[in-house]
């Protein structure tokens, strides 16, 4: 254990006038103790948030990728554990997807990390072998991390990986745009992601609208290995959207 108070103060970033070393539970404990309880935000300010979250992300969209994150929350058990590596697609499912449980959707947000979601989902079904398990991966990241489909279809892990499609690094494509910039080393060749997942043992879907997507989606999670899905989007999915 750590005594902060021996810390430098350049040794971290944010200071404090009292440290309290201790277990959790029991310090807690003491400085609740005669604390009456009350409510938190007693005027529905939770409520209000959530409304207004839900109208600047509708989830109506016949597709793009806002179409597939809303698709994906609509079929997936309510208890299921999704992951999503960096990039617009996360940015934006992390303001449209719900979760109902606690530590059901992990990213990588400090370091941005491209290609996380892949692993973190093997992870996240070693440790949770009866939970559905989605992965939300770019195009670009996917690849990056290709290689590790046959540790999971060595350790035969049904989790089921949707990438998106739309061969650009999008996110920054998109700030190059938005600010006039010269289009630079964001464009990328179009791959086929559904065969790459059944070269390495598992199935492989290609879908391009949210009844294919569906279908995927249902037929994933009867499997009893891996799914790649791959779901082909418009270049300029997210504008408007993040």
């Amino acid at each position: 254990m750590i005594d902060i108070a021996a810390v430098p103060n350049d040794q971290y970033m944010h200071q404090a006038t009292m440290n309290i070393v201790g277990a959790c539970a029991p310090s807690l404990a003491a400085i609740a103790q005669g604390v009456p309880p009350r409510a938190t935000w007693a005027g529905g300010e939770v409520t209000a948030a959530r409304a207004a979250l839900a109208r600047a992300f509708p989830t109506e969209d016949d597709w793009g990728a806002a179409g597939v994150i809303a698709e994906a929350r609509a079929v997936l058990p309510e208890d299921t554990i999704a992951t999503v590596d960096s990039g617009a697609h996360r940015i934006l499912l992390s303001q449209m997807w719900t979760s109902y449980i606690p530590r059901a959707l992990l990213q990588s947000t400090a370091l941005c990390t491209m290609g996380c979601a892949v692993p973190l989902a093997m992870g996240a079904k070693l440790a949770s072998p009866d939970a559905t398990v989605v992965s939300f991966s770019g195009d670009a990241g996917f690849l990056m991390v290709a290689g590790e489909l046959s540790t999971v279809a060595e350790l035969k892990l049904p989790v089921i990986f949707i990438v998106f499609v739309d061969a650009s690094l999008a996110l920054i494509e998109k700030k190059q745009r938005e600010r006039q910039m010269v289009n630079l080393a964001v464009d990328f060749g179009h791959h086929d992601f559904a065969a790459i997942g059944r070269a390495f043992g598992g199935h492989g879907v290609r879908v391009t609208n949210r009844a294919e997507l569906r279908a995927a989606l249902l037929a994933a999670q009867e499997a009893d290995t891996f799914t790649v899905i791959a779901a082909e989007i418009d270049r300029g999915s997210y504008d408007n959207r993040i």
